[in-house]
């Protein structure tokens, strides 16, 4: 049995590759980081509907019930900038995507004329 030597690729699709790698990358990070803020969302929710409940409602100058805090929610500033937190990582996400799939073309026709320029240069 003779051993092959290893392919060696084209300079061109091997750096394609790499950023392939590389996008895919950035974009589990990017999901990972979005997945992480919707796990905490919840709690970050519990904890502002519990600081209202601590306030008093102007409307009826008693301490807020759970669903006027429940109505209000989005006017805490914790809850609001982790949704704002939120928004951005999906945008991160949507990037890191397009990025991901750009860079899988630039492989595909990196490969393509390296395929095209070896054709050519058996002839």
């Amino acid at each position: 049995m003779t051993a092959t030597a290893p392919v060696q690729l084209p300079a061109s699709l091997d750096a394609a590759l790499a950023a392939l790698e590389e996008a895919g990358h950035a974009l589990g990070s990017a999901r990972a980081w979005e997945m992480q803020l919707e796990d905490l969302r919840a709690l970050v929710k519990r904890d502002a509907i519990e600081r209202i409940l601590q306030t008093e409602n102007p409307l009826t100058h008693k301490p807020h019930s759970a669903s006027s805090a429940e109505a209000i929610v989005e006017s805490d500033v914790d809850y609001t900038l982790h949704r704002l937190n939120q928004r951005v990582a999906v945008i991160d996400v949507d990037t890191a995507r397009g990025r991901f799939e750009a860079a899988k073309l630039r492989a595909y026709y990196a490969a393509q004329v390296d395929a095209a320029t070896l054709t050519t240069e058996d002839r």
